[in-house]
């Protein structure tokens, strides 16, 4: 935006080149250097999937186990709400040492991994980060302590294209009733919760899209 301002006040060649400059010479560098927090968290990670994440990691996957026991300790650890508020149970961590966290987390098991990065970064981050008060309090305060949300958004026929989502929203009085088919939702079957996207125009495509929360148990979902 800072970019497309300054190119459109330009009015040479001369002034062009001098705004791009100008840009570059903005840092914009990734400073890979960990802080304290991030290394502690790191090592936290670190050791708990060597101590009890790898010794099982193999048996979760081929007996086709979903890791309770494991999101049990993770959550007692606090990781099950890395980023989220801690008026709401979470850590109130930034996003880098929930990343690193995952990476240790997934080196150990990579299912779990997969359901604690699902859990924290399409599920509870986005609540924490948009969802409303009374939002938080129902659909966040529980996912701290053990509940566990999901990510809806694949569908058979609209993967990445979220344009072609076919599940609609259709607006009822006070309520939105969701009608639609979601696959590949990972923990749909453990989870309590989960975001769903639907559209409630198809012709505007991807600008018609809303995001709602869903309890798992409401009526008329099935799973």
């Amino acid at each position: 935006m800072v970019a497309g301002a300054l190119l459109k006040s330009s009015k040479s060649s001369l002034c062009l080149l001098q705004c791009m400059k100008a840009l570059a010479s903005q840092s914009r560098s990734f400073n890979s250097q960990l802080n304290d927090q991030q290394l502690a968290i790191q090592e936290l990670a670190r050791t708990y999937a060597n101590d009890r994440l790898k010794p099982n990691a193999s048996k979760l996957d081929l007996q086709g186990l979903f890791p309770f026991e494991q999101i049990r300790q993770l959550t007692n650890l606090g990781l099950m709400g890395a980023c989220a508020d801690q008026e709401y149970g979470g850590l109130g961590l930034d996003y880098l040492s929930l990343a690193v966290a995952v990476e240790e987390i997934s080196r150990g098991c990579a299912s779990t991994g997969m359901v604690v990065s699902i859990h924290n970064f399409l599920y509870a981050n986005l609540v924490n980060e948009r969802g409303t008060p009374e939002q938080k309090e129902r659909f966040l305060c529980d996912f701290t302590k053990g509940a566990i949300g999901c990510f809806a958004l694949s569908e058979p026929d609209a993967g990445s294209d979220v344009a072609n989502i076919k599940t609609t929203a259709r607006q009822d009085g006070d309520y939105w009733i969701l009608n639609g088919k979601k696959s590949w939702v990972t923990s749909a079957v453990e989870g309590a919760a989960t975001v769903v996207f639907a559209t409630f125009d198809p012709a505007l495509r991807h600008k018609g899209l809303a995001c709602f929360l869903v309890p798992l148990d409401a009526e008329g979902v099935f799973r």
